[in-house]
């Protein structure tokens, strides 16, 4: 994930478009050039001030050299939504209140998607856990339920991503 720093647009001799771009983050800094197919279907992300979250992998060059090839590009602020396999709840059975359960579900309600939801709901006192899992409705993550789960100390919470 990084800030694209410079973004420059050019269109070559034989008129096709290509751009080169710098991307930043706390370690260093990454200039990436795109041309043809790539340039086409990646520019409107890449734009300077844009956060944006980049895969790819490194591929070996005739003359022993590597180049970096995207594989996918999509903005920081749909990382969140876009990557988030599964979300596992682990709590006790002393924290389900009234309001949790309304939360959850009118959180749920608004914020369809196809990450899928486990609980693990543990009594200590009786050294007993049950496991509950979403029937086939999925969620999308979102900001109103990251919020709601940092305010869980006692809650073990594991987020699992594409």
């Amino acid at each position: 994930m990084g800030l694209v720093s410079d973004a420059q647009h050019r269109v070559a001799k034989s008129g096709n478009k290509f751009g080169s771009f710098v991307i930043e983050d706390y370690s260093g800094k990454l200039e990436l050039v795109l041309f043809s197919e790539d340039y086409l279907k990646h520019s409107a992300i890449l734009q300077l001030g844009a956060t944006v979250y980049i895969t790819g992998f490194f591929k070996q060059r005739f003359n022993g050299d590597f180049d970096f090839k995207i594989s996918s590009i999509c903005l920081a602020e749909s990382v969140k939504k876009n990557f988030t396999k599964r979300l596992s709840l682990q709590l006790p059975a002393t924290d389900i209140t009234e309001d949790m359960i309304a939360f959850v579900q009118q959180n749920l309600k608004n914020n369809k998607g196809p990450s899928t939801l486990n609980f693990m709901i543990r009594d200590e006192d009786e050294d007993i856990a049950v496991e509950l899992l979403t029937n086939g409705k999925g969620f999308e993550m979102n900001n109103e339920l990251i919020q709601f789960l940092s305010d869980k100390e006692n809650w073990k919470v594991k987020v699992e991503y594409n």
